[in-house]
């Protein structure tokens, strides 16, 4: 795909130090079948049916929030931050290059998305590596104690931060309940979340708030809501730019 991830915001990490975790349970090198699970268990096999998604993405810790309809059919999403809008194609351009504000407000969008529907990426985005690492403790989360861990690892061409890795932990369904993020693949995690706050919207079951290990909100999605056709599900004509996600760079 021609656009992908922003890069990470450095200052999420202040203060951070986060070890990389011991494996305490043995897990399949092949976690394609994980992976479907985990898009199935958030509601993928019904997205065919969505015409239309809404939120609002808000950083609670800079007060910075941005809004998004993506219409799916028309592979369009229109963008509002600020005073600054577009609409810009949900996978990037192909054409002509975007202005400097709309390449913006594309690298919003594709960090964004990421953050609202990520398990969703699991079963749109191709050219990553899936491996079901079994059981394994959350870093900054001991509460939760040991989860089944997906770790995702995307390739190292294209896009704005490739080779970047994310693992999930996930709850008995199969359902995320955190993830690490792991910037350009290191070993250590650089960034790690829980999902919280699940909501039910047209088919699709997902997080609206990403809690720090300190106990700290960091991300809120907000007025999450999903139009749907009302006659028989078609497969959608677009999906976001293969693998977005960490917290972006603004």
């Amino acid at each position: 795909m021609p656009m992908e991830r922003p890069a990470l915001l450095a200052s999420l990490l202040a203060g951070v130090c986060l070890a990389s975790p011991q494996v305490s349970g043995q897990g399949s090198r092949d976690g394609a079948e994980l992976a479907r699970r985990v898009a199935r268990a958030v509601g993928a096999e019904g997205f065919a049916a969505v015409r239309a998604l809404r939120f609002t993405w808000r950083h609670e810790r800079k007060g910075l929030a941005r809004t998004y309809r993506w219409d799916v059919a028309a592979g369009r999403v229109c963008c509002r931050s600020g005073a600054d809008e577009a609409t810009v194609p949900a996978a990037g351009w192909t054409g002509a290059p975007p202005s400097k504000a709309e390449e913006r407000l594309h690298r919003a969008w594709v960090n964004d998305g990421f953050w609202a529907l990520a398990a969703l990426h699991l079963a749109w985005d191709e050219g990553y590596a899936a491996e079901d690492l079994g059981l394994q403790p959350v870093p900054g989360f001991p509460a939760l104690g040991p989860r089944r861990a997906l770790r995702v690892r995307y390739g190292p061409r294209g896009g704005y931060t490739p080779g970047d890795a994310y693992v999930f932990y996930l709850d008995a369904e199969d359902r995320p309940v955190a993830w690490a993020f792991h910037r350009g693949g290191a070993p250590a995690p650089t960034l790690v979340t829980a999902w919280e706050d699940f909501v039910e919207r047209g088919g699709l079951r997902l997080p609206t708030r990403f809690r720090a290990p300190d106990g700290s909100t960091l991300i809120r999605i907000l007025d999450l809501a999903v139009e749907r056709d009302e006659g028989p599900a078609s497969r959608p004509a677009s999906r976001p730019a293969s693998r977005p996600g960490a917290p972006a760079k603004d």
